[in-house]
């Protein structure tokens, strides 16, 4: 995404949803950069690389979770 990062992109989105959900997954592979660095604390973050098994878990731990509160 070259116009923004993906907690930009979030943060708009709950601006005019602020119920939503969201997680993230880190942009590089394994030995990449650090993922997750510009991630408040407790932020849902999948770091490459990933089983299907792991995905499916956050998502539903997110799914589970209380909405935010804008």
């Amino acid at each position: 995404m070259p116009q923004m990062g993906g907690k930009e992109l979030a943060e708009r989105f709950r601006e005019e949803l602020p119920e939503t959900k969201v997680m993230f997954t880190s942009g590089y592979a394994e030995g990449g950069s650090p993922t997750g660095a510009n991630l408040d604390p407790g932020t849902p973050m999948l770091a490459k690389p990933f089983m299907p098994e792991a995905v499916a878990a956050m998502v539903r731990e997110v799914l589970d979770a209380p909405s935010p509160v804008a």
